[in-house]
């Protein structure tokens, strides 16, 4: 009994620490890392390691080019991608609410169609959007950093979307965020699947 007792108390105690998760859609598709102090493990993608590797050394180079021109505009990713997992994320985010400490969201639309005035409305819209739902994040979650922000290219006929949210959360949070975003991430993989056997290049 002392010794399943024992077994239960870790087990709980291992639930209840607390560890930084990341997670960022952007040019290099969707990207999960979680962080214990200076510990770092790649969550997603786990499977593909030839994969990781390059998406390392790209991300690596992202960052060097940032601190040289901070400036130059963030790589992005295809706005259709991103509509899938999204839903997701946040109703497992709105199920835990203020129990989670979101340190950095970050979400940078890029507003593109083949008619440019309806890449302007759609701007206009999305601006006025992230003013109302600002507010409303700030109130729901604690959060640290919200930078909501839209932008227009009239050279591209596809919107773009970069997302980064930084969270610091519970063993037992991460396993719930994880079993409700799962669904999503395997239509994701799927729909990227049946894009590469139709002759077409997968969504970054």
């Amino acid at each position: 009994m002392i010794v399943i007792a024992v077994i239960c108390a870790i087990l709980i105690g291992l639930l209840l620490l607390r560890f930084g998760i990341s997670v960022e859609y952007g040019e290099l598709g969707f990207i999960a890392d979680a962080q214990i102090g200076p510990i770092k493990k790649r969550l997603y993608p786990i499977s593909d390691k030839k994969r990781q590797r390059p998406a390392r050394k790209l991300i690596r180079k992202a960052t060097r080019q940032k601190k040289r021109a901070k400036k130059e505009p963030e790589k992005t990713g295809l706005l259709e991608s991103f509509n899938i997992i999204f839903p997701a994320i946040i109703s497992a985010l709105d199920r835990l609410r203020r129990k989670l400490l979101i340190k950095k969201l970050t979400i940078r639309y890029s507003s593109a169609d083949a008619d440019p005035s309806k890449a302007a409305l759609t701007y206009g819209t999305v601006n006025a959007f992230f003013a109302i739902i600002r507010p409303w994040v700030i109130k729901r979650f604690r959060v640290k950093s919200c930078d909501l922000s839209a932008s227009v290219d009239f050279e591209s006929v596809r919107p773009r979307i970069h997302f980064i949210v930084k969270i610091s959360l519970a063993v037992w949070e991460a396993v719930y965020i994880t079993l409700a975003v799962l669904p999503a991430v395997s239509q994701l993989n799927s729909s990227r699947k049946d894009e590469q056997k139709n002759g077409k290049a997968p969504d970054k």
